[in-house]
């Protein structure tokens, strides 16, 4: 089984690493792939966190090289990490909602694109059953309120009740949604939203929000008392100057709040006094999490512990399925070999010791067939593999 990833997150590496791997890595994975180093690829870039999971017989050293101070897991590792990843365990907020349809949307974009195998396919439809079952066996999804719900109960806490408040959203990607649910959910009425690929329009019809033409941006910004961007684009929304512009016109009696949760500011922000702007980063909801119950993480950590087990031994069974199938050919190849030496005999004589070279041939394999189904019934199949490797130089791979 060659799953491996490759990670780098808020928790080990920091924001600013995540940051710049989200900016490197679409393009040193796709050299790899086209190169055929690795087998297959799927990426999933979040605002916390950059994964590469891979699909490779080796552990792809080169690749873990060139993305420089990743964190490394392989095998069982690597399959119960994209499990907590999938279900929230391993989010800045437990339990947050968001992840996994951002799990799920990177396994399509790696379809779309020819970038995975039937392997990771199997891997990332597990971790979309693993995450499904800790929702309903846990009320971590309860708990776990997203990133942007966090920001906006810290935007609550400066302004009060937002209710009567006006936002803007930049962006139409695949966290806006996500926004505006957040947004509503705070009591929010009046959203606007920006796109500058103008998709705006078609985004507002299906979110009960307003568009906003580009080229009214600054009127826009002068009577608005919340933006909310996490675009990551790596190129800023919005300017200083503008901002600025902004609170000099808006003659406000509370500041412009402002929640910017992408990994490098979507926002321009200068030196402000606190009664004019206000940021919320991810930082600062880094600092603010919700409690969640012991019990919950227990249970949730029970379910993918069994279905690691579950989909490591069914993933080795197939290994070694693949790896007996590998000796049989080889057996069979050595036989073959072997009968083309007999052309001194007569033709009787040479048919019935080929009979009796092939005959002791599967004998010989049988034993070697039987312990395999019994490592797998026993869970050892990965013992089994390692020994059948090592022995005769034969695995899983073809021969």
């Amino acid at each position: 089984m060659g799953i491996h990833i490759l990670s780098v997150s808020h928790s080990d590496q920091g924001l600013d690493a995540v940051a710049e791997a989200s900016r490197t890595t679409p393009s040193i994975v796709d050299e790899f792939l086209k190169a055929g180093v690795i087998d297959g690829a799927v990426t999933i870039s979040t605002c916390n966190r950059v994964d590469i999971v891979v699909d490779s017989a080796e552990f792809p050293v080169a690749l873990s090289e060139r993305l420089d101070a990743v964190t490394s897991r392989s095998g069982r590792d690597a399959v119960a990490y994209l499990f907590r990843v999938a279900s929230g365990l391993d989010s800045m907020v437990i339990g947050e909602r968001e992840i996994v349809g951002q799990v799920r949307r990177a396994a399509e974009v790696a379809t779309q694109r020819g970038t995975i195998t039937p392997a990771l396919s199997r891997l990332f439809q597990s971790s979309s059953a693993v995450s499904r079952k800790v929702a309903a066996k846990t009320s971590l999804a309860g708990h776990g309120r997203s990133i942007v719900h966090v920001a906006l109960d810290l935007a609550e806490e400066i302004r009060g009740d937002l209710g009567d408040q006006r936002a803007i959203l930049f962006g139409t990607g695949s966290y806006a949604g996500a926004t505006v649910s957040a947004l509503r959910d705070h009591g929010v009425r009046e959203i606007g939203v920006h796109s500058a690929s103008g998709r705006a329009e078609a985004f507002c019809e299906g979110h009960g929000a307003r568009p906003i033409v580009p080229d009214t941006i600054d009127d826009e910004l002068a009577h608005v008392d919340l933006i909310v961007s996490c675009r990551g684009s790596g190129q800023p929304v919005l300017t200083a100057d503008q901002i600025r512009a902004a609170v000099s016109t808006r003659g406000a009696d509370s500041p412009l709040i402002i929640v910017d949760l992408a990994l490098v500011p979507d926002i321009e922000i200068d030196d402000f006094e606190a009664d004019q702007v206000v940021r919320i980063g991810l930082d600062n909801v880094s600092d603010r999490l919700p409690a969640v119950q012991r019990e919950d993480i227990d249970i949730a950590e029970a379910i993918i512990a069994d279905a690691v087990t579950t989909f490591v031994n069914v993933a080795h069974g197939a290994d070694v399925d693949r790896a007996i199938v590998n000796l049989r050919n080889a057996v069979d190849a050595i036989v073959e070999e072997e009968c083309a030496t007999l052309s001194h005999l007569d033709e009787d004589e040479a048919a019935r010791t080929a009979r009796a070279l092939h005959h002791l041939a599967a004998r010989l394999v049988n034993a070697p067939c039987r312990t395999a189904r019994a490592a797998v019934a026993d869970g050892n199949a990965h013992e089994y593999l390692e020994a059948l490797e090592r022995v005769l130089g034969i695995g899983a791979e073809n021969v």
